[in-house]
């Protein structure tokens, strides 16, 4: 059992993988390394204020930073409303990073996407 308000410390604090912003062009998020984590991860995306737009959304995968393929059931819902907040859990074992990518048209929408799981033990 752990205190009120800790968490056992194999529990990884969420990371950020886009700060949340306004976006109205096809983006492409950084890619974070999650060779610290096990299991599945959880990837939470909100949006905010959504302005004549359409967000579609999703995870990919990479061995090495540089070639990137869509993760398994990654898709988020296509977003055209405000106020939203969608979540896709990926397997950390399919490859040592994890980015978030859009595709966007319309004037503009806030997102923001952070990632959870759990860290390795070693």
């Amino acid at each position: 059992m752990t205190a009120t308000g800790s968490s056992p410390s194999f529990f990884a604090q969420p990371q950020q993988l886009l700060t949340p912003a306004a976006i109205a062009a096809p983006t492409n998020g950084t890619g974070v390394d999650i060779t610290d984590y096990e299991g599945l991860i959880l990837c939470v995306q909100n949006t905010g204020a959504v302005t004549a737009a359409n967000l579609q959304a999703k995870m990919q995968t990479s061995p090495d930073n540089s070639v990137w393929t869509d993760a398994v059931n990654g898709a988020f819902p296509t977003i055209t409303t405000a106020n939203t907040t969608n979540s896709v859990v990926v397997d950390a074992n399919v490859g040592k990073f994890i980015r978030w990518i859009c595709t966007s048209s319309g004037t503009s929408i806030v997102v923001g996407v952070t990632l959870s799981g759990i860290k390795k033990i070693r």
